[in-house]
C-alpha cells in the first residue's frame, strides 16, 4: 500500500500470461471490495493514484496477443491503477541475442517519467 508503483510482467505462451503470473494475479482479487448493495458493487482497496506497469514479452509479431492487454486492463482499471505497458514482441525463440533495445528504451524512458 506504501509503494506508488508495482510492475507486473510475464512471458506470453500459447496467447497468454504465463500460468504463474495467473495464478498470482487471481490472487490480486483480494484486492477488490464486494458490496452488492452499492450501484458500484466493486472498489478497489488500493489508494488511488497508483500506477501499474504490466510488461509483456513474446515472440509473435507486435500485432498479436494484443487481446492480453485489452483484458489485464480491465482489472487494473477495476483496482484503479493507472496503467503504462511496454511489449517486447517478435522475439524469436532460442535466441539469447534477440533485439530487445526499443523495449529497453521504453522502459528506460517510463522509468524516468515516473520516478520525476
Amino acid at each position: 500500500r506504501e509503494a506508488d508503483i508495482a510492475v507486473f510482467s510475464s512471458p506470453v505462451y500459447y496467447g497468454d500470461t504465463s500460468a504463474q503470473f495467473k495464478a498470482f494475479f487471481d490472487r490480486t482479487w483480494s484486492q477488490v471490495e464486494v458490496d452488492s448493495s452499492k450501484e458500484l458493487s466493486y472498489s478497489s482497496r488500493i489508494p488511488t493514484g497508483k500506477t501499474a506497469v504490466f510488461i509483456l514479452a513474446q515472440g509473435d509479431s507486435e500485432d498479436k496477443h494484443l487481446d492480453i492487454v485489452e483484458r489485464y486492463s480491465m482489472y487494473f482499471s477495476l483496482y484503479g491503477y493507472d496503467l503504462e505497458v511496454i511489449r517486447a514482441t517478435g522475439l524469436t525463440s532460442g535466441a539469447p541475442d534477440a533485439d530487445v533495445s526499443e523495449a529497453q528504451a521504453a522502459a528506460k524512458a517510463l522509468a524516468e517519467e515516473l520516478l520525476e
